[in-house]
């Protein structure tokens, strides 16, 4: 049965409301249509043991919308490294931030995997008290790291192996914490050394700190990256895509863009200027161009990891890394 109705004029009043009403529709039409994921954002936890360089191309795609864009809500916290990727085989986290824990933990057979990598060389200055001239000078001191298996403890011990020290009998290693920590600690003489974010330089300079060697240029080890846990790896690839997409255009901002890379370095940092502009150099020098570490340098730091948990069996590349995201990222960019 057709229902009519009478056929009255309508009002001005009901017309403006119309197209008011018609305007709105149009307005959230559009919005959805020019960005659907922002409005659907799916929040992601990552940990993360301090801020610093390393973590910068996840800020920088924080900043740029990058990852808003694929639908994402990144949220970062600090946390001890090895909290963090009991956190993440747990579900409690989504991913984690923290290159030496994350790789540790799966040599020593977690299931967890390194799903990106962002910079391929230490990105760490060897500070010291204004006293010790020489790195060899540090036998029978005090060196600061964050925590034992941290990326700062590998990374030290290695350096010392370098200079002809033994970590094991010639200094005394302590867990202070992250580098804000480390650097109140050596600048009060608590420690007389400690590898150090170059974010954290220019302020050790200052306070009359020494350095003494830049760590990327005795050492070929990765830095930094993101790991998941094989569940979410399983369970929620489509997520990992998203993120691996996101981490990789604020990598690739930060090599087209260096004015404005520096700028927010000077606002997360907390750097002056010139440090950033510094530093900068160094970002570059270290920062992967494709997401990935050669082989050599994974099973360099695979070999240094099992030397640490005494392990003896062979541990395949595949125990560690799953690179199929960040080719995958590649292959539809």
């Amino acid at each position: 049965m057709r229902l009519s109705f009478p056929n009255k004029a309508r009002s001005p009043c009901n017309l403006s409301m119309c197209l008011l009403i018609t305007g709105a529709l149009t307005i959230l039409q559009l919005a959805s249509a020019l960005a659907p994921n922002r409005l659907l954002a799916e929040r992601v936890i990552v940990g993360m043991s301090t801020v610093g360089l390393y973590e910068f191309p996840t800020e920088v795609a924080r900043r740029k919308g990058f990852y808003e864009e694929e639908g994402l809500e990144v949220q970062k916290v600090s946390m001890k490294p090895d909290l963090i990727i009991k956190a993440a085989v747990a579900g409690d986290i989504d991913y984690s931030m923290v290159w030496g824990a994350t790789l540790r933990a799966a040599v020593a057979g977690m299931p967890v995997r390194v799903v990106i990598g962002m910079y391929g060389k230490p990105l760490h200055m060897l500070i010291s008290r204004p006293e010790i001239k020489r790195v060899e000078d540090l036998k029978g001191k005090k060196i600061a790291i964050s925590s034992f298996g941290s990326t700062p403890d590998v990374l030290l011990r290695a350096a010392l192996k370098h200079y002809g020290l033994n970590p094991e009998k010639d200094v005394q290693i302590l867990s202070v914490g992250g580098s804000s920590t480390r650097l109140a600690a050596i600048a009060a003489g608590a420690v007389e050394a400690t590898p150090l974010d170059l974010a954290y330089v220019g302020k050790a300079e200052r306070l009359g700190l020494k350095t003494l060697a830049y760590l990327g240029d005795v050492l070929s080890l990765p830095l930094s990256g993101i790991g998941a846990s094989q569940k979410k790896i399983r369970d929620n690839p489509n997520q990992i895509r998203r993120l691996v997409r996101g981490t990789l255009r604020g990598m690739q901002f930060i090599r087209d863009n260096r004015n404005e890379a520096v700028k927010m370095m000077v606002a997360y940092l907390k750097l002056t200027d010139e440090d950033a502009r510094k530093i900068f150099e160094f970002t570059i020098r270290s920062l992967s161009v494709n997401g990935q570490f050669p082989d050599e340098t994974l099973r360099a730091d695979i070999d240094l990891a099992k030397q640490a948990l005494k392990i003896d069996k062979e541990v395949p590349l595949s125990q560690v890394v799953d690179w199929s995201f960040v080719r995958e990222a590649k292959q539809t960019r």
